[in-house]
């Protein structure tokens, strides 16, 4: 079986607007991709999926909290187009088993794929999910709060296969996902990738039986991913529907319940953790105030604002002195909750606002697991930023050195992917230093950057390297020679072009 063009074209919409994960800085190649995506969606049509050949995820160990981390793996380009199609061409079938949404029972990662590419509906269904478990606070007395440990990582593909054909899914898709599985776990018959987003409605699929055993305990329910709420009217039904819930998961799945998270509530003391537990709770009065002016611009959480289109009343209530005040109350709580703070590190990065670029640098520690959404924020805010950027930039180089982020794999790519994202950055030099002794992830930012910087004697001594270098760095490597003057680019890329071919020739086709 082979992809339809409809669905293809979709996938590179989704990876145009979404990106391929929320946890790595987008790769350059998706813009050449759309750029050439005619004959990309004419070579994917060829594709067979049931024999598909997927290639080698890159992976890293991302925090979640100061104590937490999981692993994420980020797919080749045109496997994360893809893994995009196959999902959207069956996303209909995995929906309708799903525990339908007037129920108000599942509220993660509803299907609902539009022409612009995204593939969830647009809803707030982690607000919706703590909402209603208020709600159900008022009818019960008790609440048993449970999650599973590891989740993504736990899911057995055995599951995965027999719950799409039980969705009647056709066998082609579901041996082209089980190959994919089977790549990125190597051989092992556990786990689903970690950062696509067509891999939520894949867990969420897994989640299925289990919902409906759920549903056999009689008892009210609602869950988000993993996160689940059972509401009951004594502590001893609590107790009563964790021993089925626990002997169900190790029959069925052997999945493991976190025990640090779970615990039986009274309902009159949960009311206030899903109060708590809702995004839109303010730490403090400015952030109430910040999210408001937001709010006033776009109901949306994804729409875009241009900071220098803002009233000034409003600018001012974005100032560096607010968003200071709110990200260091944030920093100081004595457990920081991250999942609000990267909350509202997003709504800095809507609209631009450049107020919290100086004192995050400057508490760079207290924010690595919020690292994806600053670098987002960075970015977002390079336009409006009034201060030196250099200044920034010798920050940022100091913290790459520092002994946390040299520790870290993955902090080190985020933070020198800055400085390809951000010219004024400047400090390419100091950069370019390391190149020989870091990994190729990092080896590939240094590239960007140097492209993005111009520094053209260093990118043009590694005009011999890009044949030896993985795929990712080859790519890297014949883009930034854009950077090379002229007629020396005109030479190299001569030659070049004859000897690559796929991805790497559309990219040398657009330096």
């Amino acid at each position: 079986m082979k992809l339809s063009e409809q669905s293809l074209a979709w996938a590179m919409k989704h990876v145009g607007k979404e990106g391929d994960t929320d946890l790595f800085p987008t790769p350059f190649e998706f813009k050449i991709l759309k750029k050439h995506s005619s004959e990309v969606i004419r070579t994917l049509k060829a594709v067979e999926i049931d024999t598909y050949q997927w290639k080698g995820p890159r992976r890293l160990m991302v925090p979640k909290s100061q104590f937490a981390f999981r692993s994420v793996c980020q797919l080749d380009p045109l496997d994360s187009i893809l893994f995009a199609a196959l999902v959207r061409g069956i996303g209909r079938k995995i929906e309708s088993r799903r525990s339908p949404k007037r129920k108000e029972q599942v509220f993660s990662y509803r299907f609902e794929p539009k022409t612009t590419g995204k593939l969830y509906a647009a809803t707030t269904g982690w607000e919706d999910f703590w909402t209603t478990s208020s709600l159900h606070c008022d009818n019960n007395k008790f609440v048993l709060v449970t999650d599973l440990s590891d989740y993504y990582n736990q899911i057995y593909h055995h599951t995965i296969e027999n719950q799409l054909k039980e969705c009647g899914v056709p066998a082609d898709y579901w041996r082209s996902i089980k190959n994919l599985l089977g790549n990125i776990t190597e051989g092992i018959s556990r786990g689903i990738p970690i950062g696509p987003h067509p891999s939520h409605l894949l867990a969420e699929m897994a989640m299925i039986p289990v919902d409906n055993f759920l549903d056999s305990l009689g008892l009210t329910w609602c869950r988000y991913v993993d996160d689940i709420h059972i509401f009951c009217e004594s502590k001893e039904a609590g107790h009563a529907a964790l021993y089925k819930f626990v002997e169900y998961l190790d029959r069925t799945q052997k999945i493991q319940i976190n025990k640090q998270k779970t615990d039986i509530k009274r309902c009159s003391v949960f009311k206030e953790v899903c109060k708590s537990n809702k995004l839109d709770h303010p730490i403090n009065p400015l952030e109430l105030m910040m999210i408001s002016t937001v709010k006033s611009y776009t109901n949306s959480p994804y729409e875009r604002i241009k900071y220098k289109k803002m009233s000034k009343s409003d600018a001012d209530k974005m100032s560096r002195q607010n968003i200071e005040a709110v990200l260091r109350d944030y920093i100081g709580a004595t457990d920081v909750d991250y999942t609000r703070l990267r909350w509202f590190i997003r709504r800095l990065t809507q609209i631009g606002a450049p107020g919290g670029v100086p004192f995050i640098v400057k508490n760079f520690d207290k924010f690595l697991p919020a690292i994806a959404e600053v670098g987002n924020y960075f970015e977002s805010a390079a336009g409006n930023y009034s201060g030196e950027w250099s200044d920034i930039g010798d920050e940022l180089v100091k913290v790459y050195e520092s002994g946390i982020v040299q520790a870290s794999e993955y902090l080190q790519v985020v933070v020198l992917s800055l400085f390809a994202r951000i010219k004024d950055l400047n400090h390419i030099n100091r950069l370019t230093k390391v190149y020989p002794t870091v990994s190729n992830m990092c080896q590939r930012k240094i590239v960007l950057a140097a492209a993005q910087a111009g520094a053209q004697a260093w990118l043009s001594s590694l005009k011999g390297e890009y044949k030896n270098a993985d795929p990712w760095n080859r790519r890297a490597i014949i883009f930034g020679m854009r950077a090379l003057p002229d007629d020396e680019k005109k030479f190299w890329l001569k030659s070049v072009k004859r000897q690559v071919v796929g991805l790497d020739k559309l990219v040398a086709e657009s330096v």
